[in-house]
């Protein structure tokens, strides 16, 4: 009983600084494997972990990212303001450079991603604006 309650001390101990530190950055960016990144708001986000999928919160939003795509995640304390909010995979984007110039409409990202150089662009997809990296 006693090593019980020394392990659940000694761990809140540990994570005391994790929680402290987190409440000045004020977001939460996930790098994925394809080199594109998700960020979120970092106040009242939340994570639940389900069947190999990481379900993330952030207000009425939620996005389901496969674990098995996500290379490293981290609280960054410089936000672009330009990415809030995450898009879908699944529908039609539009990529422009970062100075506005549209570079075309593809059907899901990965199309975007397979047929741009590497770089950093603007996605937009239903008024949602992101920066992704390719």
């Amino acid at each position: 009983m006693k090593k019980v309650i020394l392990s659940v001390l000694l761990l809140s101990v540990l994570m005391l600084p994790m929680c402290v530190n987190a409440a000045v950055f004020p977001t939460f960016s996930f790098n994925l494997k394809d080199n594109t990144m998700l960020t979120f708001p970092s106040a009242n986000i939340e994570m639940i972990y389900v069947d190999g999928i990481l379900n993330v919160t952030t207000g009425a939003d939620t996005q389901a990212i496969p674990v098995s795509d996500i290379k490293s995640m981290q609280f960054t304390s410089v936000s672009t303001n330009v990415v809030e909010s995450v898009i879908s995979d699944t529908e039609d984007v539009e990529i422009y450079t970062l100075t506005g110039i549209r570079l075309g409409h593809f059907s899901h990202l990965r199309q975007a991603q397979a047929q741009l150089p590497s770089g950093i662009y603007i996605a937009n997809q239903s008024g949602t604006s992101v920066k992704v990296k390719f």
